[in-house]
């Protein structure tokens, strides 16, 4: 990039800085399109997963992992409408069970912090 700079600024080589800079544009628009890819195939994968937690607020807590990949309870919860703390614990349980979430500090009791790592490897 620096050295394109130099010669564009140095020696007039303009066009090749610009055809450079596209080259990475280009590039950096397939990744970005194929990460997204990823991402929908993975949402889509979930959802018709939902039902087999049978709850009624499953698709409410892919929508929200999908927002927040890195969470605490006390966070999340506010973003699905559960009617009872009870029924958050649940579900996180069952997710929890399925390895769609992790636990990213085991080694604490409380204020936990969890993890959608199929979500987080893809934009890492």
């Amino acid at each position: 990039y620096y050295a394109r700079l130099k010669a564009c600024s140095e020696n007039g080589e303009l066009v090749e800085w610009v055809e450079f800079f596209l080259d990475a544009v280009i590039y950096h628009t397939r990744k970005t399109h194929e990460r997204v890819g990823r991402i929908e195939a993975l949402y889509s994968d979930l959802q018709k997963q939902a039902n087999a937690f049978n709850s009624i607020y499953a698709h409410a807590f892919i929508d929200a992992i999908f927002q927040l990949p890195r969470f605490r309870m006390n966070t999340i919860k506010h973003m699905i409408p559960v009617k009872t703390p009870q029924s958050m614990y649940v579900l996180l349980e069952k997710f929890l069970k399925a390895d769609i979430v992790q636990d990213l500090t085991p080694h604490q009791s409380r204020n936990k912090v969890y993890g959608f790592k199929a979500l987080l490897d893809i934009i890492k």
